[in-house]
């Protein structure tokens, strides 16, 4: 249903019944057969429409739905980065990471049990408050003959899913200083690489992953689940990983590598040669994400302004978050 035959059936429903709101609803294919004559009886559609002009594009209209709808299906490669909990308000958050304990030991008989010791470390991040808003004016709806005013919505759910793809995306793209006062990816992480993406490259980072060990040198068991790569490497990978056998290798070799990791193409990645092993969250802490209450979607805020026929959309999102163990990603930085 075209709004403006959404706006005159809820007219009618509100009890006005004017000739134009008549006709709206009698024919249609108004907008496309009598656009010009709407606009030419807008003093008659201003009547009805200065007391429900907020209901048609306020917070239960088609551009909040479409909002929603588009942040869900928006490209979101973070999701599987990282791990999401709920924030009760905006301050500071602080996680004490500890490390394992020793290895049981054997005791003798009567003997008493030496005391194991853990070393920790904080993570801490301050969520912050994203926004954008946009507004509407009585004029801009009844002039809208090209469905531009149908797609702020779409736009304003897309905006949302990239500014969230883009905080997290980042933390692999700018290599920023974690907890440890360190780069992410740096030597004494053992999780840099410098080479340009091949069969061998790629065992080596996934062997690396593997190798990881804790504070206390036991074996994490990191699994490698994500190569996160520019599209410039799409292909490249997904013959690396897909592929049955060996690609390009002439004695029809098995390749092991396929399935190994699933890959992610994130066209925020601004180098063209470097690329990404992250670990699955479920098998050691990658990134975290905290949203305020948990929402993961935005916050869709409306004020109308019913002198001036004005409405104002916010969309709001409120997050924020950190590198919580370095072991489970390896970046191969390109030069």
């Amino acid at each position: 249903m075209s709004l403006l035959r959404e706006w005159a059936k809820t007219a009618h429903k509100q009890g006005y019944d004017g000739s134009l709101i008549r006709q709206i609803i009698a024919d249609r294919d108004f907008e496309s057969h009598a656009l010009e004559g709407a606009v030419a009886a807008a003093s008659e559609l201003r009547e009805a429409t200065t007391s429900d002009f907020s209901d048609l594009v306020g917070e239960n209209s088609n551009v909040e739905r479409e909002l929603i709808k588009a942040y869900s299906i928006a490209p979101s490669n973070w999701r599987k980065l990282v791990n999401s909990v709920p924030l009760r308000d905006m301050k500071t958050v602080t996680r004490l990471r500890r490390s394992d304990t020793d290895r049981y030991e054997v005791v003798a008989e009567g003997a008493e049990h030496e005391q194991g010791n853990f070393s920790s470390y904080k993570v801490t991040y301050t969520p912050m408050k994203y926004e954008r808003g946009v507004n509407f004016t009585w004029e801009m709806l009844i002039n809208d003959d090209v469905g531009a005013f149908k797609n702020i919505g779409r736009e304003l759910g897309i905006a949302a899913q990239n500014t969230v793809n883009d905080f997290v995306i980042a933390f692999l793209r700018d290599n920023p200083e974690i907890y440890d006062g360190k780069a992410l990816f740096h030597e004494d992480h053992g999780n840099i690489g410098g080479s340009a993406l091949e069969e061998s490259t790629l065992a080596a980072a996934i062997t690396a992953m593997r190798e990881q060990t804790s504070e206390k040198g036991n074996p994490l068991n990191v699994e490698p689940g994500y190569l996160v790569i520019p599209p410039e490497l799409e292909f490249t990978a997904k013959k690396l990983v897909h592929s049955s056998l060996v690609p390009g290798d002439d004695v029809n070799d098995v390749n092991v590598l396929r399935g190994m990791v699933e890959v992610l193409v994130e066209p925020l990645l601004t180098n063209s040669g470097n690329w990404y092993l992250v670990a699955k969250p479920s098998s050691i802490a990658t990134i975290e994400m905290g949203f305020l209450g948990g929402r993961e979607t935005p916050e869709i805020l409306v004020k109308d302004d019913f002198e001036r026929d004005v409405v104002w959309y916010k969309g709001r999102m409120v997050f924020g978050g950190a590198v919580l163990d370095y072991r489970g990603f390896y970046g191969a930085i390109v030069e």
